[in-house]
C-alpha cells in the first residue's frame, strides 16, 4: 500500500483528536501517512488511500467536508479507505435524529463507495446543553460533555487495514 492521507474537518476538536489517533494507529503498523486538516490538502495524487473525517452538524455532514468531497470526487475514486463522521448525539440521542443523520451518511456512502463501512464516533460538546435542547435531542441530564471513546477508534483501525 502506498502513502495514506488521513484528512478531516473539525470545529470543536473531537474530529481532529480522532484523526490524530487514527494516524497514530496506522503509523504504528508501519504505514506511510500524513494527517492533515482538509483546508491544508492541496493535492490527492500522491496518496494511494484516503481516510476522511467530519463532524455532523444539523443532522448532516459538515458543509466544509461536503465541499471538499464535491471538489475532489474524481480524485477520491477508488482511494477512500474509510470515513468517520463524529456526532455527539448519534448513539445517545433520540432515534429520530439518528435516522436523519443516517440519511446523510447513506448519501455520502453512495457517492464515495468507501472500502470499509462508514463508522460514526461519539464526539463532545463544549458546554452543557440547555434543558430544552437536551429534551429535544433526548440527552440525559447526567450525560458527560465528552463522549469520545478512543478505544473504539483503535478497534476501527484494526479493521481498517
Amino acid at each position: 500500500m502506498g502513502k495514506i492521507l488521513v484528512t478531516y474537518f473539525s470545529k470543536t476538536g473531537s474530529t481532529e483528536e480522532i484523526a490524530e489517533r487514527i494516524g497514530k494507529n496506522l503509523s504504528e503498523k508501519g504505514l506511510d501517512l500524513d494527517v492533515k486538516k482538509m483546508a491544508d490538502v492541496k493535492d490527492l495524487e500522491s496518496y494511494s488511500k484516503v481516510v476522511l473525517g467530519s463532524p455532523i452538524y444539523g443532522m448532516k455532514m459538515s458543509p466544509d467536508f461536503m465541499k471538499f468531497v464535491e471538489e475532489n470526487t474524481e480524485q477520491l475514486k477508488d482511494k477512500v479507505l474509510g470515513v468517520f463522521p463524529v456526532a455527539y448525539i448519534y448513539y445517545d440521542g433520540r432515534k429520530f435524529w439518528r435516522k436523519m443523520m443516517d440519511k446523510s451518511i447513506a448519501k455520502l456512502e453512495e457517492a464515495l463507495s468507501p472500502e470499509r463501512p462508514i463508522k460514526v464516533f461519539n464526539g463532545r460538546v463544549p458546554d452543557k446543553m440547555p434543558v430544552m435542547m437536551r429534551f429535544l435531542f433526548g440527552i440525559k441530564k447526567d450525560t458527560p460533555l465528552d463522549l469520545v471513546k478512543l478505544e473504539e477508534v483503535d478497534k476501527w483501525c484494526e479493521d481498517l487495514i
